[in-house]
Order: structure tokens, then sequence, then C-alpha cells
């Protein structure tokens, strides 16, 4: 559990992520087996948006 307490968005009390939302809890659970040269570019679009939301 370590690290999570820092996560505003954790929440202990939900026992699957994404509990209200089937299809990104589908989408989340698989992406352990992405390989990483997929993760890497998931990453990539990640910071874009994050970056994107500072402007």
């Amino acid at each position: 559990m370590a690290g999570f307490s820092d996560d505003p968005f954790y929440n202990p009390a939900l026992k699957e992520p994404f509990a209200h939302n089937p299809t990104l809890q589908q989408w989340y659970k698989s992406l352990p087996y992405y390989n990483e040269q997929d993760v890497e570019k998931l990453k990539i679009i990640r910071d874009v948006i994050q970056k994107g939301g500072d402007s």
C-alpha cells in the first residue's frame, strides 16, 4: 500500500479499480499484459495531456 495514501483518487473502500466504469476497469486490468513500448506510448500520451492542462 506504499504510496497510495498520497494519491487523491485512491479509495480504499473500492474493492475493484474503476468499479463505476466497467470498460475502463477492463482496460486498466489489461495494462500488465501490454509490452514495454505500448506502456511508454501511453506514458507519453498522459504526459502530453497533463502538460496541456497546465496552459
